[in-house]
């Protein structure tokens, strides 16, 4: 053996986090019979790490040949091969003689040395040949595969690279008898991650962060770790510890056009030939693409043919970038890339680009472009693109640019700032006035209807009084905008066009009169969002078959709409149909939401519609819902809550609630209230009171509860929202007889309201599980003139010196007359008797 060459597997440090999942994978392929096992994965995915950890136990016949470019030299690698060989079985003399023997080995010599192995008898030795990607002669890997395969089964054979299987061991991959595992497979998950922290002494709970941040890529897990805590390089980030890694160990090592390549092509956040080809000034980069993914060159590629580089090693090529390009050239790429992005639809990122070439004409284009709704981008896409592009730096440029500033407005109108959106739309609305451009007064047109500082049924009436409003449609040459901002993200469209009335539309004029003033503005999608609003309005007043005509009426006319409106349509038929109980029904229509939802990648929908169906599960008593809404899709209590997710506050307050933490449920339910009362929403404010109230009387606080419930009812009351209070009637139910019992007096109207209210949250809950069992039906009673007055009394939430006053007797004979009431009934109270006796 030469001397101080070493064929032992590299030993771990103390602080190693063992890869159980991984290592418990290649055990069961050892048991199914697979001995030979390619890892492939980028630099520092921790392929030497898992086959260390792996062969430990195994002290004895394990051979580790670490490969280097001076291997593809036949005589050195042939005798490489046999040392290891010899090491791993240094009890055999022959083989040992016979290496002792050869000067210049070949691989005729070597394969002659494998009958001794065979000979001697089934022993169970390993062979690891590490850093595979250092031999490059197609020649040593094709004897290197054939030598592989004359391997004696008794050896376990591990191949570790950075570059994909050659065609050489095709053979084996496909055979069955060689197993590919590739990097995804080696990167850490959140849990390793979380146990590398604990076992660090840092805190688990920055596990997701980090992860995050990596990618899981193991060497960068660790740079991030390894910063000294104390001293005067204390907090040094991880790049500062990543990047000399890379520098030394892919970059030294890469030629000089694939490092040119690279650099040109790392401003772009994801990378296709047709992007590469306009970077480069390269004709078909398809290949030189193809060949970065085979090298494992930190390049994943997606299902749609894309590919992208890994954030981190994209920032380290960056720098680079930095470094080796002036001023102007950085530019001029930007340019090219902005251009390259615009074309292809690609707004958010065009504009970023088009920023650093301060072309604010340009970024002003993406905005432009910005207003077509694209089901396929997460509403936070926008909010964040806004805040870090538009709203940020010395000079924002929302702040100074009209198309800007449209797309601020709509962004803080989303996210709840209810200050920043009349800032921005004071500044749109001022800019139409003085801007000759038709397109863009439309746009404040639509965003106006947002405007909740003054309500909307003013504005109707303003839109057609305008000049050129009686023919109805956008002008000519022109179409009308989409009111994507509108419908997509909220669940129930309803809402957005009853937050800012006094009262609700009159639900017989409102749609035409909608329909007329936005048709200018919305084109035919008015239609539409006049049935959905119009049937949300009857669906709040619990005149459910009403709605469910107006429903039917709306999926028929969504047929064909874009995904936002139809979204809309699909889930008021969908919350009526549940309301009435028609559950087959109800359940078909979820399944071909849902079947669309996954065919279409509909993600910015997604989160209403599973907030739909949490809340659907809450709603029928399902404890398991709640836990499962709170540990996978609740946004934190503490966090300031976004309007375009406040259905999905509405559920986690309701989970809060199921779960027993009204404090929590409090702080949100508070939060949510204040959000509803800026932006001048009565439906969620009502929603909210409704739930605080709960949050209270779970708290003991039942006279704040009252309190709550009485503001509530009496929000409610004018315009006979009923359906809040039924869609809450388990929590309410054992609320309102304290309720009804401590408001004897006051206004006749509201109290009137609030037995209604109870009657319906009593039928809506059935009987209490204490109670008999249902008889049959006895015969109505009959009963007289004077009992049929005292119904009519409780009906009120008289009390027993109302009912005297009322039927001048003492306060004891009015009594006993209720009481005989009961008893003729076969009731114990004034809610049963009014039930019974099929009164309102």
């Amino acid at each position: 053996m030469r001397q101080g060459e070493d064929f032992s597997p590299p030993r771990g440090g103390a602080k190693q986090l063992y890869r159980g999942a991984i290592l418990r994978r290649l055990d069961a392929a050892v048991e199914e019979g697979i001995r030979q096992f390619y890892l492939v994965a980028p630099g520092g995915f921790g392929k030497t790490v898992v086959l260390s950890q792996w062969l430990h136990p195994r002290r004895n016949g394990v051979a580790w040949l670490a490969l280097d470019e001076h291997d593809n030299n036949e005589e050195r690698l042939a005798a490489r091969l046999l040392r290891a060989l010899a090491f791993a079985q240094k009890q055999n003399r022959r083989l040992a003689a016979r290496l002792r023997r050869i000067e210049a080995p070949s691989f005729q010599d070597l394969r002659e040395a494998l009958d001794l192995l065979v000979r001697d008898g089934p022993r169970d030795w390993v062979l690891v040949l590490d850093d595979l990607h250092r031999l490059t002669d197609r020649d040593r890997l094709r004897d290197l595969a054939r030598t592989v395969a004359l391997l004696p089964p008794s050896f376990l054979v591990c191949l570790a690279g950075r570059t994909e299987p050659d065609g050489a061991f095709g053979e084996g991959i496909l055979k069955g008898t060689m197993q590919v595992l590739p990097g995804s497979l080696l990167a850490f998950t959140r849990e390793e991650v979380a146990e590398l922290l604990r076992l660090r002494k840092g805190d688990p709970r920055d596990g997701d962060a980090l992860f995050a941040r990596t990618g899981g890529w193991p060497i960068a897990v660790g740079a991030f770790l390894l910063g000294p805590r104390t001293g005067p390089t204390a907090g040094t980030p991880g790049e500062e510890l990543l990047f000399p890694y890379l520098q030394a160990h892919v970059w030294d090592l890469l030629d000089e056009g694939t490092r040119t390549f690279l650099v040109q092509v790392s401003l772009a956040p994801f990378l296709t030939p047709e992007l590469c080809s306009r970077l480069t000034g390269l004709p078909r980069c398809g290949g030189i693409l193809q060949d970065l993914h085979r090298r494992n060159l930190f390049l994943s590629r997606s299902d749609d043919g894309t590919y992208r580089l890994h954030d981190l090693f994209r920032e380290f090529l960056l720098r680079r970038l930095e470094e080796l390009r002036r001023p102007e050239e950085r530019e001029a790429l930007c340019r090219v890339l902005a251009e390259a992005l615009f074309e292809g639809g690609h707004y958010y990122a065009a504009a970023s680009f088009y920023i650093r070439c301060s072309d604010g004409k340009s970024v002003s284009a993406c905005c432009r472009a910005l207003r077509q709704y694209a089901p396929q981008h997460p509403l936070e896409e926008r909010i964040a693109f806004t805040k870090r592009y538009l709203l940020g730096g010395p000079d924002p440029l929302g702040k100074r640019h009209p198309d800007a500033a449209a797309q601020c407005a709509v962004a803080h109108y989303l996210d709840g700032d209810v200050e920043g959106f009349f800032s921005s739309l004071d500044f749109v609305l001022e800019a139409a006035r003085e801007r000759d451009d038709e397109d863009f007064r439309r746009l404040a047109g639509i965003l106006r209807l947002l405007d909740c500082r003054r309500p909307l049924g003013a504005y109707l009436e303003e839109l057609l009084h305008l000049p050129g409003s009686e023919g109805n449609r956008p002008g000519p040459g022109t179409e009308a905008l989409p009111p994507g901002t509108l419908t997509a993200y909220l669940p129930l469209m309803h809402r957005s066009f009853t937050d800012r009335t006094d009262r609700l539309p009159g639900l017989d004029t409102f749609p035409d009169t909608f329909c007329r003033a936005c048709r200018p503005l919305l084109g035919d999608d008015v239609d539409l969002i006049g049935l959905c609003a119009q049937g949300g309005g009857l669906y709040e007043q619990n005149r459910l078959e009403e709605a469910c005509e107006l429903a039917v009426r709306a999926e028929a006319r969504a047929a064909g709409c874009r995904e936002d409106l139809r979204f809309c349509a699909d889930l008021l038929f969908l919350t009526v149909l549940t309301a009435l109980g028609r559950r087959d029904e109800a359940q078909r229509l979820e399944g071909e939401i849902a079947r669309r939802m996954g065919e279409e990648d509909l993600r910015a929908l997604l989160p209403n519609f599973r907030a739909w169906r949490y809340g659907r599960r809450l709603a029928e008593g399902d404890r398991e819902a709640a836990a499962e809404w709170l540990a996978r899709h609740a946004v934190p209590v503490t966090e300031r809550p976004a309007l375009h997710r406040i259905t999905q506050h509405f559920v986690t307050l309701r989970a809060l609630l199921a779960e027993g933490s009204p404090d929590l449920a409090l702080l949100l339910g508070e939060k949510l209230r204040k959000l509803a009362e800026d932006y001048r929403r009565p439906l969620d404010r009502l929603q909210a009171l409704i739930l605080l109230t709960r949050a209270q009387w779970q708290r003991g606080e039942r006279g704040r509860a009252l309190d709550l419930l009485e503001e509530a009812l009496a929000a409610a009351a004018p315009q006979g929202l009923i359906r809040r209070f039924l869609d809450e009637a388990p929590g309410l139910r054992p609320i309102f007889p304290a309720f009804l019992k401590s408001r004897r007096g006051g206004d006749e109207a509201l109290r009137r309201f609030a037995v209604s209210v109870h009657l319906l949250v009593l039928e809506a809950c059935g009987p209490a599980e204490d109670a008999p069992a249902p008889q049959e039906p006895a015969a109505p009673a009959r009963l007289s003139p004077r009992q049929e007055e005292l119904l009519g009394l409780l009906e009120r939430n008289a009390t027993y010196q109302d009912v005297a006053k009322a039927l001048g007797v003492s306060h004891s004979t009015a009594k006993y007359h209720v009481l005989k009431l009961y008893r003729t009934l076969g009731v114990t109270s004034a809610a049963e008797a009014l039930r019974k006796a099929r009164r309102p």
